[in-house]
């Protein structure tokens, strides 16, 4: 799962400029025959002709949206890319810097360039910013001599670019930070997503409501949407993200001075523009009990559902590995019943036909298997299983392999002391490492096994003839490298482990605490 926040905000982005040209198209469509000649005269009146309403008001008015959204594009876009690209897996800043600086300074000119552009063409208007709709135009300064000097505006441009670029700046580290592997992550992750679609669906509101005529009705629905609708929804987020998970943890009521507080807290910034006179005291108060008698009840009730949701969820996760591991018993009961009594018919058999040698080693691979099925599920087993296991391992190998002259194979178990437990198949790795790069059907070979214990640990050695293929095994990687992962996962830094080659042979050197029951 990832965060969002770049699509998120890219829709609200694009929504604001697409409800700002909208602003304009209708001013344009809803525009009186006296307010044209009014924008005409201004033309006239400063010896300029060829007025055109659409070439010289509306066109820069759209325009200057499209240049600010582009610039906002280049740099979410191609910055961050070309940042991301030149740190590398590394994350190297150094590299990052001085691109990216180098970016930003020339989306910064290409959009002075465009600002100054539009200051040409609405000229003179900008001498009247507000009343004319060039209020971005007025953000980057009035250029009385536009198209004369490229350097003009360059400065205002890039204090906006930089605005822009931190802002993107601080979304992508907190992208970084919550993507970031940790315990609780996924949660994290749907939380954020969560918050952050419900922030989304309120900023792209705001647009039309500013967009909304001059009416009678209209202060109380921007009151509604800049002071009541927000307090009501951060009420909302606390309550049911961050207030109701920890009364399940530690009820008490400790819950209701902490709604209290809350709504005094979250309320107090949006009323402040009223005062705490007049209106105003009745204002804050109203807003604080609604938050109280009325947000929170719902986000109680919701957050409720939400969390029978999520159980029910678990409980048919639940359901259905039960079920998959009901199907696996059913096949483990089938499968291996059959097998084992085939192995029993061959054993049978060899017997009959004297074939005792034959028969040992079904015997053997019998008890392997029963082993695999049943013990090595298991988190620990006792120590002895594991070393009975490899004593049949060593049977089988010298079935094998007892043809084979120049072949020495010493195995050396003592079990007397060997009481705890370990976990399955931990010793096994080395000794099947041993035979399976140390035996050699043309060279010398020989494989050696020592096992010995005491109350606390088992200690394992293992030694094996050098041939080409351990050299290859040494550089690839895989092996007895892989099962020290496996080993630092399961006992940490309690286990001591050392191999390699040493003179002409490889050696295992493994120490492993022993768990008491």
């Amino acid at each position: 799962m990832k965060i969002r926040f770049r699509t998120y905000e890219f829709a609200f982005v694009f929504l604001l400029v697409v409800a700002s040209i909208i602003k304009f198209l209708w001013i344009n469509q809803s525009l009186t025959e006296e307010r044209r000649q009014w924008h005409e005269a201004q033309y006239f009146e400063n010896n300029i002709h060829g007025f055109s309403y659409h070439h010289n008001i509306l066109f820069p008015q759209i325009a200057q949206i499209v240049f600010v959204f582009l610039a906002y594009l280049a740099i979410s876009g191609v910055v961050l890319y070309a940042a991301q690209h030149v740190a590398g897996p590394k994350r190297n800043i150094i590299r990052v810097i001085p691109v990216t600086l180098f970016l930003l300074a020339g989306i910064a000119f290409m959009l002075g360039r465009g600002i100054d552009y539009l200051t040409w063409i609405a000229h003179p208007h900008v001498f009247n910013y507000g009343g004319a709709g060039f209020d971005i135009l007025a953000w980057f300064g009035y250029n009385d001599r536009p198209m004369t000097n490229l350097w003009t505006g360059f400065n205002r441009s890039l204090v906006w670019v930089g605005i822009i670029a931190i802002l993107l700046a601080v979304r992508e580290g907190g992208i970084h930070y919550l993507e970031r592997d940790s315990p609780g992550k996924e949660a994290r992750l749907i939380m954020a997503n969560q918050i952050a679609s419900i922030i989304t669906i309120y900023l792209c509101l705001l647009p039309f409501l500013i967009l909304l005529p001059a009416t009678p009705g209209k202060h109380a629905l921007l009151f509604m949407g800049f002071s009541f609708i927000p307090s009501a929804l951060l009420m909302f987020l606390f309550n049911i993200y961050y207030l109701f998970p920890r009364l399940s943890v530690k009820p008490g009521w400790w819950i209701l001075t902490a709604l209290f507080a809350a709504a005094l807290a979250i309320t107090a910034p949006f009323i402040a523009t009223f005062g705490l006179r007049g209106n105003g005291i009745h204002l804050y108060g109203s807003m604080v009990m609604i938050n109280l008698l009325v947000i929170s009840p719902i986000s109680w009730l919701l957050f409720q559902q939400r969390k029978d949701k999520l159980l029910a969820i678990v409980k048919v996760g639940q359901a259905l590995t039960k079920s998959q591991e009901d199907l696996n018993s059913l096949r483990y009961q089938i499968n291996p019943h059959f097998l084992f009594n085939s192995l029993n018919t061959l054993y049978g058999n060899a017997l009959m036909e004297k074939a005792m040698t034959t028969a040992s080693g079904i015997q053997q691979l019998g008890d392997m298997m029963r082993f695999m099925l049943h013990q090595n599920q298991l988190d620990y087993i006792p120590l002895k299983s594991e070393l009975s296991y490899l004593r049949n391992f060593v049977g089988l190998q010298n079935l094998r392999i007892h043809l084979l002259q120049n072949v020495d194979v010493q195995v050396d178990i003592n079990d007397e002391a060997c009481e705890g437990d370990i976990p399955p198949m931990v010793l096994i790795p080395f000794v099947e490492n041993a035979f399976k790069h140390g035996i050699s059907n043309v060279g010398k070979s020989w494989v050696t096994v020592v096992v010995r214990c005491d109350r606390k640990h088992v200690y394992l050695n293992v030694r094996n003839s050098v041939h080409p293929d351990n050299i290859v095994r040494e550089k690839s990687g895989v092996g007895i490298p892989n099962v020290m992962e496996r080993l630092k996962l399961m006992f940490r830094d309690k286990f001591q482990l050392e191999y390699g080659i040493r003179g002409n042979e490889y050696v295992v050197s493994l120490t492993l605490p022993l768990t008491t029951a």
